[in-house]
């Protein structure tokens, strides 16, 4: 609700059209489980980065996720 005000006081100053997306309800609609690729992309943005090393080892995600990425 905060957001909507925002974005219609921003309009209303510049005339300027802002598209805002409550991203809960964009992922809701499409049947897409956010909570279920967090990790995948958290650790995807991390192999981008060449930076693999900085994960800690000691969490269970770490296994599973980034023995698909290596490959």
């Amino acid at each position: 609700m905060t957001v909507s005000g925002m974005v219609r006081d921003f309009f209303d100053e510049t005339k300027v059209p802002a598209l805002y997306m409550d991203i809960l309800k964009a992922v809701e609609a499409a049947n897409f489980n956010l909570m279920d690729a967090f990790y995948n992309m958290t650790i995807g943005a991390y192999k981008v980065l060449g930076r693999l090393e900085d994960i800690p080892m000691n969490v269970p995600e770490y296994h599973s996720v980034t023995a698909n990425l290596l490959n």
